[in-house]
C-alpha cells in the first residue's frame, strides 16, 4: 500500500502547515492497527448546540479515506463560521466561511465543490451547504469545525459614543446598527407576558430579530469605504438575548413618563428650561461629525413625573415604599440603559448621559441620587439619554401591577445584561459521507 507523504505539501494552500509528522496518513498494517477497506455510507447529525463567543464544536476529526456527499449547517446567526479540512485542502483559514460572507458574494445558489448559503429562512435560521454533484474524495483526513466568532461585547453598548462597528478579520460589516440604542420593538406576543424580567419575555424578544424599528447607520463605513458591508445583523437570535430588570411603582401614585423631541436638548418635554450643566443644543438623531472629525451624539430628554398631571414638584414613587421612594431607579453613575414598555412595544432610548432631579424647595434641578431622594423636597426626575430615539413615543403611565394590557399603561426597567459573550444557536449539523478506508485499532 502506498504511504501518503505530506512532508512536501502538494498544494500552495498548505505551505503554512505541512504535515511533516505524517500523522494523518493511513499507513500499512502494523502490530497495533490495521487498515480496513470497506465502503460504508455514514450520516452524521448533531442538533441543538449553544456556542458562546469564541467557542466551537469539532464535528469531525478523522483519519480515514472516503467521499463527502453533503454538508449542511443550520444556525440562527449569519456569522456562524464553518471550517472544512480535507487532506491538504482548507476552505478558508483560519476560521472558515460564514453565511454573511457567502451571501455578500452572491453565493446563494448551488456552487460545485464550494460552500454556498441560503438567505434567512422564515424561522430566522441561516443555512450553509456543501453539496458536490459527484462525491468529493479525500484520501486520509477529514475535519469539520463550526465556530462562533462574534466579538465579546455589550449588545447595546459597543457602538456607544461612536455609532461604529467593524467585524473581525474578513467578516463583512453590517450597514445598519439595528440592534443598538435608538430603537423600539413591537409584538403582539409581548402583551401576553406580564413581566419584562422573565425568561419567557427574553425568549420572546429573540423570536423577532427583524422587529427592531431603528435605522441607525454604521458610521464606520463613512470613515473607510473599503469595508465590505452586508444588510445582516450579527446580533440576532441567541446573540441578541438580553436581560431586563423591571422597576415597580408604588400604589399611592403612578409615575408618568414623557419623552422629549429627538435630538432637541434645548427644552424638556413640557417646554421647561433644561437643568443647568446639561447639554442644550440641537443635533439631529443619531448625531453628527464635527469639524475636527469627532462624532457628537444626539440626546433625548425623558422625564419621569409623579403623576399624569406632569407637575415637576410632585414626588415620584417606585418600589412599593410609599411616596418619594426611588431606591430602585438607577443612578447616573451606573450609566443605565433604560427600557420603557407601553403595551406590546418596548423602547430602547440608550444610555444615560445625565440624570437630574427637581428640588421644589430651591426650585433648582440637582444631581439625582436614588438613595437620598426625599418626597418632601424632590419631584420629577429627568434623564438625558444618548443617542435617544429618532421619534417621540406617546407618554406611559407606570402602574404598580404587572398589567400592561390597557392603552397607555406600561413599565420601566433597565438592561442588566446584554450578553458579554454573545451566543449562537446551532439548530443542526448534517454530514453525509462514504467511508472507504480507515484504521482499526
Amino acid at each position: 500500500m502506498e504511504i501518503v507523504d505530506y512532508s512536501t505539501p502538494r498544494r500552495g494552500e498548505d505551505l503554512s502547515s505541512p504535515n511533516v509528522t505524517r500523522s494523518t496518513a493511513i499507513v500499512a498494517d502494523t502490530p497495533r492497527s490495521q487498515v480496513i477497506e470497506q465502503r460504508i455510507f455514514i450520516n452524521e447529525r448533531k442538533e441543538n448546540i449553544l456556542l458562546a463567543a469564541g467557542e466551537f464544536v469539532e464535528v469531525l476529526n478523522l483519519v480515514e479515506a472516503g467521499e463527502i456527499v453533503s454538508i449542511e449547517v443550520v444556525s440562527d446567526n449569519p456569522y456562524t463560521s464553518v471550517y472544512l479540512e480535507m487532506d491538504d485542502y482548507k476552505n478558508q483559514e483560519p476560521n472558515g466561511v460564514t453565511a454573511a460572507e457567502l451571501l455578500a458574494r452572491g453565493r446563494d445558489e448551488y456552487s460545485e465543490r464550494e460552500f454556498y448559503a441560503e438567505d434567512r429562512q422564515k424561522d430566522g435560521s441561516y443555512v450553509i451547504k456543501y453539496h458536490p454533484r459527484k462525491s468529493d474524495k479525500y484520501t486520509d483526513k477529514l475535519r469539520l469545525v463550526v465556530r462562533n466568532d462574534l466579538r465579546p461585547g455589550d449588545l447595546f453598548g459597543d457602538t456607544f459614543g461612536t455609532q461604529e462597528l467593524v467585524m473581525r478579520g474578513n467578516l463583512p460589516t453590517p450597514q445598519k446598527l439595528n440592534f443598538t440604542a435608538g430603537g423600539s420593538i413591537s409584538s403582539t406576543e409581548f402583551r401576553t407576558i406580564a413581566r419584562m424580567d422573565s425568561e419567557v419575555f427574553a425568549n420572546a424578544l429573540i423570536r423577532h430579530p427583524d422587529g427592531y424599528h431603528v435605522n441607525a447607520p454604521n458610521l464606520a463605513i463613512l470613515k473607510d469605504p473599503r469595508i465590505k458591508t452586508v444588510p445582516f445583523n450579527p446580533y440576532v437570535g441567541e446573540a441578541g438575548k438580553i436581560s431586563i430588570t423591571q422597576i415597580l411603582s408604588d400604589s399611592t401614585t403612578n409615575p408618568y413618563v414623557v419623552f422629549g423631541e429627538p435630538g432637541d436638548e434645548t427644552q424638556l418635554p413640557n417646554g421647561e428650561t433644561p437643568p443647568a450643566g446639561a447639554s442644550t443644543t440641537i443635533r439631529p438623531w443619531p448625531g453628527m461629525y464635527g469639524a475636527n472629525g469627532s462624532f457628537d451624539m444626539s440626546n433625548q430628554w425623558v422625564v419621569i413625573y409623579g403623576s399624569t398631571a406632569e407637575d415637576i414638584a410632585t414626588p415620584v414613587s417606585f418600589g412599593g415604599g410609599g411616596a418619594g421612594t426611588t431606591a430602585d431607579l438607577p443612578a447616573a453613575s451606573d450609566s443605565p440603559r433604560l427600557v420603557f414598555r407601553r403595551g406590546n412595544t418596548l423602547y430602547f432610548p440608550g444610555r444615560s448621559a445625565n440624570v437630574k432631579v427637581y428640588n421644589h424647595v430651591t426650585t433648582n434641578w440637582e444631581d439625582f441620587d436614588p438613595l437620598n431622594y426625599a418626597g418632601a423636597t424632590h419631584g420629577a426626575i429627568a434623564y438625558q439619554l444618548t443617542n435617544g430615539l429618532n421619534f417621540k413615543p406617546p407618554a406611559i403611565e407606570i402602574t404598580p401591577t404587572d398589567e400592561v394590557t390597557a392603552e397607555g399603561i406600561g413599565s420601566i426597567g433597565y438592561l442588566t445584561e446584554a450578553r458579554t459573550k454573545p451566543h449562537v444557536f446551532i439548530r443542526e449539523i448534517i454530514v453525509r459521507r462514504i467511508r472507504t478506508k480507515y484504521l482499526n485499532g
